[in-house]
């Protein structure tokens, strides 16, 4: 008869034994007052763990919680996190099974968001599990299993949303876009805006739902994070950082970032080369055109060391017969133009430096 595995939730008298299961999963000795954290406090609602017959925990599905109110409701929110399996008691299906439970747990509450975070770097664990014939192995069976979890998921949630983070874009694959949204894409420097807007230049190409932080309150650092989705890291009570800026026009900000959300949706074209992108003297510009409701944008930003005021640019995707209606949306300035000439050659102008160019046109006949 085979080792008996009894289910139970943790309690802050096992974090000794949580401890030792880290040792075996990860081979480091895991902090105390870390994992105290993590999993053992009021707001703790979801983990689950197997024990073996001479009390030994076997398995461990951990979820990071919290409290979180908005509009006077008080929800419990939590992320996935620090799931593990000792290692003398793998392959015995202890992960699908606390999987499972966790899964009926969620069913009863119910859940329309999930979100995984993967913020270490796996290989040195693939390698120390694969024998010397069968290496590779180990990463193979690991990437099944996510697709295997993600998939089981979305059969259990047909509606749910996953939202996926690895340390910022380590899993902006095909395979896992196309069970989820990076909503937070990358961990690069929430207040370097140029980086931001070479992500989106080229993420763009195939990837139209992704979001990332923003923690500059200022319009050119606000549009240079513009995508689909936008996470806000604004402290508002930081002196430093906003002293020049007011609610208002924070709201400002927020209301153009719904305005334009939809047309990132539509099909993209970039306007600038690709050549010398991330350098801080050139421009970048790039065009969403929606071809259902004849109209879209041009967004575009004059970096701080580049000597040029202006650029030509070819729209695409419009009709050239037609005539188009050009906002720029900070002057508010007005022009027509046919659909050839824009195809053909339009100038973009900014007098100074670390400018955004944000343009809307729509087709008038």
């Amino acid at each position: 008869m085979g080792t008996q595995y009894i289910s139970q939730k943790l309690t802050k008298n096992d974090i000794i034994a949580l401890q030792a299961l880290y040792k075996s999963a990860f081979g480091f000795k895991a902090d105390l007052n870390q994992i105290s954290r993590k999993f053992f406090h009021e707001y703790q609602k979801i983990n689950a763990s197997f024990f073996s017959s001479n009390n030994e925990i076997a398995s461990f599905y951990g979820m990071i919680t919290q409290k979180a109110i908005y509009n006077d409701t008080t929800f419990i929110i939590g992320q996935s996190c620090d799931s593990m399996t000792h290692k003398s008691h793998g392959g015995k299906g202890l992960f699908v099974n606390l999987a499972k439970e966790v899964y009926e747990y969620l069913i009863k509450e119910g859940v329309d968001y999930y979100r995984q975070d993967f913020g270490l770097r796996p290989q040195e664990f693939w390698k120390a599990n694969d024998k010397p014939d069968r290496i590779g192995i180990s990463e193979i069976r690991h990437i099944e299993g996510f697709y295997a979890l993600w998939d089981s998921l979305l059969v259990r949630f047909p509606n749910l949303i996953i939202d996926n983070c690895a340390s910022g874009g380590r899993r902006i694959d095909l395979e896992t876009v196309s069970r989820s949204s990076p909503l937070w894409r990358s961990d690069y420097s929430e207040i370097e805006p140029n980086g931001y807007q070479c992500h989106t230049y080229g993420l763009n190409f195939y990837l139209p739902l992704s979001g990332t932080g923003n923690i500059l309150s200022d319009k050119y650092g606000f549009r240079s994070s513009m995508s689909s989705a936008m996470v806000l890291s604004w402290d508002i009570n930081s002196s430093h950082l906003y002293a020049d800026r007011s609610f208002p026009e924070m709201q400002k900000y927020i209301q153009e970032f719904k305005l334009l959300r939809p047309y990132y949706y539509g099909d993209y074209y970039p306007l600038t080369s690709a050549k010398d992108i991330t350098q801080d003297n050139v421009w970048l510009a790039y065009q969403l055109n929606r071809p259902g409701q004849c109209d879209g944008i041009i967004m575009a930003f004059r970096r701080k060391d580049c000597p040029d005021k202006s650029i030509p640019v070819k729209l695409r995707g419009i009709d050239e017969i037609a005539n188009y209606e050009l906002c720029d949306e900070d002057s508010g300035t007005k022009i027509t133009r046919t659909g050839k000439e824009l195809m053909t050659g339009f100038t973009l102008t900014l007098d100074e430096k670390t400018r955004s160019l944000l343009i809307f046109y729509k087709k008038i006949n």
